[in-house]
């Protein structure tokens, strides 16, 4: 062996300096564990901006993509289907009837319900009340009759400018009048509002004293069911490919007479592909057909439902018209969905619903209903058998309670009235059988 041969040892100082380098080398290398557990996993899944501060982008994405229009308006038709039914010791069936049929012949139920979408869809809408009053005072009841003009408007909140909120954020309370409606300045008195989910207080200044949009929670696996869609799109165009193996190819790629020559035998066995279905080539050439397997993306589209669904609260089946699968009906779902109905939509519009039927009724009936209460039809749709053994039950229960003396003829015949329990209604007024007694489970007072 060679004596001039050196061998290379480490010093103390330097094998110190290894070990902590690789010391830290594993310190940074995090384990799985380490992750689920870490704050900046959680940060790096969040967004920095809001969909809700864009107006424009809320709007095209509700035109646009049918289910953002579910998730807007779809809720808030079945909340109120059937109708509403209004009660208050002032007023009679007939009242109520009138108010009614003023109510349908005006839209007004349609204005409630498009205010409250758009308040889903923005974050916070109103409705604006269009008396002859001026629009900067207070509304006054009093002032309102059979006489006056009144027209309701829904605006969102893009329209209702609260022009004091970035300055003051208790704007609602210590402001009369915080609404800029194009150029209009508005008493609070004059607008009925329905707003979104409220954000912290970090965040609740962006949105400008009104809620979130119902989007905002929905744009994480949104954006992964549109990628889903144009995955599945790129596939179904790449599916089957015709792969041509030409004797010389590259060579005469290298001149661009060889080039129009490979093309022209490409375009002509296609051409006799397509129409003599059979392909003529050189004993050196080869052809061969690959197609791409579509395993997996199904699963991979129902489990993105499951989650848009999750984040929407709203059963499969109401979204994509999926059944249920194995021994589930989808009773559970619905419930779910009907409690959803309950909390967010019904009884967060209960208040704006009263305040709107009492301007009308004191425009029809001069009358400023303050025990007004308003009641949802139920959501559980009734068999045509079932809502016949309802009406059974309720008339045979009306019956008893005239029998008992509880109630008199004139105001069983107004319960019959409202609930529709015959096929006609009764004359109230009408007295000739006031005086009978009924017995055996009849309706011979009536």
């Amino acid at each position: 062996m060679s004596k001039n041969k050196k061998i290379n040892k480490i010093n103390p100082e330097q094998q110190n300096i290894i070990n902590n380098n690789l010391t830290g080398f594993t310190k940074n290398i995090s384990s799985s564990t380490q992750q689920n557990l870490s704050i900046d996993t959680m940060i790096r899944g969040l967004r920095l901006g809001f969909i809700t501060q864009y107006r424009q982008i809320l709007s095209g994405a509700y035109i646009q993509h049918g289910l953002i229009q579910k998730l807007i308006s779809q809720p808030v038709d079945d909340a109120f289907k059937g109708g509403i039914n209004i009660k208050s010791n002032m007023l009679d069936s007939d009242d109520i009837a009138d108010i009614n049929n003023y109510i349908e012949d005006n839209n007004i139920l349609d204005k409630i319900k498009e205010t409250i979408k758009w308040g889903r869809l923005f974050g916070g809408a109103g409705l604006v009340i269009n008396v002859s009053q001026k629009a900067d005072e207070e509304l006054n009841l009093d002032k309102i009759s059979k006489f006056s003009k009144i027209d309701f408007y829904p605006a969102d909140c893009w329209e209702l400018n609260m022009q004091y909120y970035q300055q003051n954020p208790s704007v609602e309370l210590l402001e009369e009048i915080p609404y800029n409606f194009y150029g209009e300045r508005l008493h609070k008195s004059r607008v009925l509002t329905f707003k979104g989910r409220q954000a912290p207080s970090f965040y609740k200044r962006q949105f400008r004293g009104w809620g979130m949009s119902e989007v905002e929670r929905l744009v994480a696996s949104f954006n992964q069911f549109l990628k889903n869609n144009e995955i599945g799109f790129e596939l179904m165009d790449e599916c089957k490919i015709d792969v041509y193996s030409i004797n010389g190819f590259k060579n005469a790629l290298m001149s661009e007479a060889g080039q129009s020559q490979i093309e022209k035998q490409v375009e002509l066995t296609n051409q006799l592909k397509n129409f003599l279905n059979a392909i003529v080539m050189d004993s050196d050439d080869k052809f061969e057909q690959k197609t791409m397997s579509f395993a997996g993306i199904g699963d991979m589209m129902k489990e993105n439902r499951m989650i848009l669904a999750s984040d929407l609260n709203m059963p499969i089946t109401k979204l994509f018209g999926v059944s249920s699968a194995g021994f589930n009906a989808g009773d559970d779902d619905i419930e779910n969905y009907n409690s959803m109905l309950e909390s967010e939509i019904r009884d967060k519009s209960k208040q704006l619903i009263i305040q709107t039927y009492r301007i009308i009724i004191k425009h029809l009936k001069d009358i400023d209903v303050e025990d007004l209460r308003v009641d949802f039809k139920p959501l559980r749709l009734l068999t045509g058998e079932q809502e016949e053994n309802v009406k059974t039950q309720k008339l045979n229960r009306l019956l008893l309670l005239v029998n008992a003396g509880l109630v008199d003829i004139s105001t069983a015949k107004e319960c019959v009235n409202v609930d529709n329990l015959i096929a006609k209604d009764l004359d109230v007024n009408d007295v000739l059988f006031k005086d009978m007694t009924i017995t055996g489970g009849t309706n011979e007072g009536f």
